[in-house]
């Protein structure tokens, strides 16, 4: 388990000022069929955030609806950058497949902090946020009928833990 910097809560902060990491609306999701979920398997963690956007799929369709894909890094694993490319084959493929068994077009992207799989890489959260920017392209390349989402989960110090949105062009416009 990783656990964040000083740098890297300050990063955090920033972007929560900067409104790049946005409080997630679940009103403005469009979870009609319920979600493809794209996540780290992080045990301290993954209750979190699959009780979250379980709570919101239930709330629109009046039952949870989540498929999840969830191995260590998570979303993170598309990355050109990640270091076994095959990772990110096997996701692209299952991700496919299970928007036509399931009839499911929303796809959601997990980042998380703090991450182990990204602390053994040496991976700062400006590069997994990057990291996770890409995998938005690459899912949204891979079929032209469904929408991504990209939210940020961070673990305060086992404090406080929150699921943000995070979206791609704010992202793009702070990174400049």
């Amino acid at each position: 388990m990783g656990h964040l910097t000083d740098e890297d809560k300050q990063f955090l902060h920033e972007l929560r000022e900067k409104n790049i990491l946005e409080e997630v609306e679940p009103n403005s999701l469009s979870l009609s069929h319920g979600a493809i979920v794209l996540t780290c398997a992080d045990g301290d963690q993954f209750y979190d955030y699959y009780s979250h956007i379980s709570s919101i799929t239930k709330g629109q369709i009046a039952k949870s609806r989540v498929h999840t894909f969830a191995l260590n890094g998570g979303s993170i694993l598309l990355s050109s950058a990640w270091p076994d490319k095959e990772e990110a084959v096997v996701l692209k493929r299952h991700i496919n497949v299970a928007v036509d068994l399931k009839d499911i077009h929303t796809v959601i992207l997990y980042a998380h902090a703090p991450c182990g799989a990204a602390a053994m890489c040496h991976l700062n959260i400006k590069t997994v946020i990057d990291y996770l920017m890409e995998a938005k392209s690459i899912i949204k390349n891979l079929r032209t009928d469904i929408k991504v989402i990209c939210f940020m989960h961070v673990d305060w110090d086992g404090e406080k833990k929150r699921t943000y949105f995070i979206s791609r062009d704010k992202w793009e416009k702070f990174d400049k």
